[in-house]
């Protein structure tokens, strides 16, 4: 569409008069361009911001990972100390009262009578029953304590593996976690140590185990 005085005409991709001149038309195309650039700065690529990147990304995923695999070895201990805590303060049942004699001997006389008799077999009864369920809430409780034994026993004996683990990660893997040399030795030789206990030769000095067990 071209205005009246013909110098506009209407630019139907744009929707808007452009100029119809072709001087002004370049003009006005290259004043619009640089507008939009304006608008949106292109993207620079410097050198080495990608691969800075990616190595940042695989440095955070390895100090997960080392987080992790320690977390679950003292997740573990808690789980143990857990058990033994419940193994320990877990109170077996109580035996009933036994029945005596004469506690239905109402005159005192040192025999009971037909009457007397007759309440102190139903207490007998009674009491029979109850010893009964004593003793299989008393099988119970012993084989609850065996199940609390034995995991406080398999958690405690995996958790120190998870732990020396990600030790071991994190003192020979140098580009992962930066430290000072003299921390890096102090670590190695940690975990030098704890690697020989947990394979049993015992090493002097230092313990191997690692525990939660305060005041043993």
């Amino acid at each position: 569409m071209l205005s009246e005085d013909g110098k506009w005409v209407y630019d139907e991709t744009l929707e808007e008069w452009v100029p119809n001149e072709p001087g002004f038309q370049a003009d006005y195309a290259a004043a619009e361009a640089q507008f939009i650039s304006s608008k949106n700065p292109a993207m620079i690529d410097l050198p080495g911001v990608k691969n800075m990147s990616e190595k940042n990304l695989n440095k955070r995923i390895y100090n997960a990972g080392i987080a992790f695999i320690m977390g679950l070895g003292f997740l573990m201990m808690i789980m143990s100390e857990q058990y033994t805590y419940s193994s320990n303060h877990t109170l077996a049942p109580e035996a009933p009262d036994t029945v005596q004699t004469s506690d239905f001997d109402g005159d005192e006389n040192g025999n009971l009578n037909t009457t007397e008799q007759e309440a102190y077999q139903a207490a007998v009864e009674r009491y029979n029953d109850k010893y009964q369920n004593y003793l299989d809430d008393l099988e119970d409780h012993n084989f609850l304590m065996l199940a609390y034994e034995g995991k406080a026993t398999f958690w405690s004996n995996i958790a120190p593996g998870f732990i020396v683990a990600g030790l071991v990660c994190l003192t020979f893997q140098s580009k992962g976690v930066e430290m000072t040399n003299s921390i890096r030795l102090t670590l190695l030789i940690g975990t030098m140590y704890m690697v020989a206990n947990l394979l049993g030769y015992n090493m002097p000095g230092v313990a191997g185990d690692v525990s939660f067990g305060f005041g043993e």
